[in-house]
């Protein structure tokens, strides 16, 4: 949506301020800070859609990192959802182990 007139912010559809924060410092200072694991998707989410690429990587790789048997599904799914086949190629690795 376009800033009213005179407005000092504007809103980015889908993206949460959360996302939007870390993006920003990841912009100013190069740096990656420790993320929330319940703000993972909302940034790599936000990455994809802003095209910055090395957060899409970086929480892609923390989504790896951290997979369980109470995630595994949910990640695939969401894998699939954002077209990264090699989180979801992982994903799918670790549920085929454990069946």
């Amino acid at each position: 949506k376009e800033a009213k007139q005179g407005s000092s912010s504007i809103r980015i559809q889908d993206v949460t301020e959360g996302a939007m924060a870390k993006i920003l410092d990841y912009a100013y200072t190069g740096c990656l800070f420790k993320t929330e694991p319940d703000q993972i998707q909302d940034v790599m989410s936000a990455a994809r859609l802003l095209q910055v690429d090395f957060v899409f990587c970086k929480t892609a790789e923390y989504m790896k990192d951290h997979l369980d048997v109470s995630n595994c599904a949910d990640v695939f799914m969401y894998a699939d959802m954002m077209g990264d086949l090699t989180l979801q190629e992982a994903s799918g690795r670790y549920m085929a182990a454990r069946v």
